[in-house]
């Protein structure tokens, strides 16, 4: 019986590494830049409906904000969240309106006191979301919308924690 699962086990590793490693010229897709005008851009996210990226841009002020774009044609970034406090991880809600991102808590000046925040995809005033934890970061959206994943410290230790959106 052992050697059987040994066989077993040996071919199942052969099937899965058939296939890596191998590359053939051309089948990579085809991308865009669909930005090129910023010291840095990252942390993209496509809403749902695939028309548009909200992403981190660090621009002129040196400080990196929250801009959405277009996926297709030439528009410009728009600003959603600029100034002081920089912004990161920005996911979208599941109905493409808002957009939930980490960002540092500019009345403290820590660069490592985030708060989590949603602004609206149109622009309105953004605002923030009470978490536990002293200082929060990294928040994402569950697929379905209903709870936020973040990472947060305690007295002592980062954990991760889960809340239900509705609560909030």
């Amino acid at each position: 019986a052992a050697s059987g699962r040994a066989v077993a086990f040996a071919a199942l590793g052969l099937i899965a590494l058939a296939g890596c490693g191998r590359y053939v010229p051309g089948t990579l897709p085809t991308t865009q830049a669909v930005t090129a005008d910023a010291a840095w851009d990252g942390e993209a996210a496509v809403s749902p409906d695939g028309k548009t990226v909200a992403f981190v841009s660090e621009r002129a002020d040196g400080r990196r904000g929250l801009f959405t774009r277009p996926v297709k044609g030439d528009a410009e970034p728009k600003a959603l969240v600029t100034g002081p406090g920089d912004v990161s991880r920005p996911s979208w809600s599941r109905d493409g309106h808002r957009l939930l991102y980490t960002r540092v808590d500019p009345a403290t000046g820590q660069s490592r006191a985030f708060v989590i925040a949603v602004a609206a995809a149109d622009g309105a005033e953004p605002r923030a979301l009470g978490l536990k934890g002293s200082e929060a970061r990294d928040a994402v959206l569950s697929p379905d919308g209903e709870s936020v994943a973040y990472v947060a410290r305690g007295d002592s230790a980062w954990t991760l924690n889960e809340a239900r959106v509705a609560d909030l």
